[in-house]
């Protein structure tokens, strides 16, 4: 993760450490049965979903509520300076009868330090008995640790990604071009087979789907934008 962070990225890399200085191990932007939880924190048997938003909205209750089938806690976390908008009482009593918790992040805080960077629980978070957490078990990968920052809009880590990036690494390491036959028997990628990876990378490629890299009869090119290495 690279760059400056976003007010609601900044947020949840509080989140993050005071989670981690809790032993839990956190993954950010871990997409699942059709959407994207901004952290899903697991120890043992649980699985902990938090939506990180500096608005305290409806929208948000409803994008927490939404993972009830498939996390045993669900928690939203927002800045606790925020001004009481009318109606946020109601809100938080609808948590409440959801089970839906509330962690409220208050200050500037110091990340290394979140435990005591103003971080609560100001309603705990209901066990979800009734959840199937292996859809979003089986959604966990190690990239998700560290690959976007929780909060940001759009980015997050995916087997076909990760499969992208090592077509273009192994190109930079090859010097920028290679034959497709050899790119295909050496490369790393999500495909289960070979003759899979052969046929789905070469369309990709030809169509431009895989960003910075393009073919020229056989051979596999890395393209160079201006001002990138």
């Amino acid at each position: 993760m690279t760059g400056e962070l976003g007010p609601e990225q900044k947020l949840a890399a509080r989140v993050v450490a005071w989670l981690e200085d809790s032993q839990w191990t956190v993954y950010q932007e871990v997409a699942c049965a059709g959407r994207v939880a901004d952290l899903v924190a697991a120890q043992g048997p649980l699985l902990w979903v938090i939506e990180c938003k500096k608005a305290f909205t409806l929208a948000l209750l409803e994008q927490a509520w939404e993972w009830r089938n498939f996390a045993t806690l669900i928690s939203i976390a927002v800045p606790g300076t925020m001004r009481r908008a009318p109606g946020r009482a109601f809100a938080e009593r609808v948590l409440q009868d959801l089970g839906i918790g509330t962690i409220v992040v208050t200050g500037s805080g110091s990340i290394g330090m979140a435990g005591a960077g103003g971080i609560r629980e100001q309603t705990t978070a209901r066990l979800n008995r009734r959840c199937s957490r292996s859809q979003l078990r089986d959604s966990l990968h190690e990239q998700q640790k560290t690959f976007a920052a929780a909060g940001g809009r759009g980015g997050y880590w995916t087997p076909f990604k990760e499969t992208c990036d090592n077509v273009r690494r192994k190109l930079k390491a090859c010097g920028g071009s290679m034959p497709f036959k050899a790119l295909i028997e050496t490369v790393n990628t999500h495909y289960r087979s070979v003759s899979t990876a052969r046929a789905c990378l070469r369309r990709w490629i030809a169509e431009g789907v895989i960003e910075g890299v393009r073919l020229e009869g056989d051979l596999v090119v890395r393209v160079i934008e201006e001002g990138k290495a």
